[in-house]
């Protein structure tokens, strides 16, 4: 009996411990480091411009240094009034894969304002050597009532 209760603990941690490993090599742990890529150029066609509620997409390019660093999102940094200020996050992750490369790339940001004014887009193109954000960018689009 005795021997029965040990096969039975050593199988169900045996059990436990190949039921939480993985054998692919995508872990969620993947030694990447968020941040954001700086903004090169800001493109908004003037007939693209839709009225209040309605989406506006504007495309933003940025550069990609190698094949490990990725888009995620934009990201509202913040906002003041009718300025907001937006960045372009990404991600980098390490490896031997990862390959030398200057990519320029374009995403489209989709802008739907809730009332009716002139916006004052203000893109992150990095940081002063104090450190302080740098919004080298800055798109003014007016948004007209439906």
């Amino acid at each position: 009996m005795k021997l029965i209760k040990k096969l039975s603990i050593f199988a169900l941690v045996g059990f436990s411990s190949l039921a939480v490993t993985s054998c692919l090599n995508n872990d969620d742990n993947n030694d990447s480091t968020p941040g954001f890529f700086e903004t090169t150029i800001v493109e908004v066609n003037k007939d693209s411009i839709n009225p209040v509620g309605k989406m506006t997409n504007i495309n933003v390019s940025f550069n990609l240094s190698n094949s490990c660093q990725k888009f995620e999102n934009f990201t509202n940094i913040g906002s003041n009034y009718d300025t907001i200020y937006i960045g372009v996050a990404g991600s980098q992750s390490y490896g031997s894969n990862c390959t030398q490369k200057t990519v320029l790339k374009t995403e489209v940001l989709q802008f739907t304002p809730k009332k009716a004014a002139d916006y004052y887009l203000k893109f992150w193109t990095g940081k002063y050597e104090n450190g302080k954000n740098k919004y080298g960018i800055v798109k003014k689009i007016t948004i007209k009532a439906q």
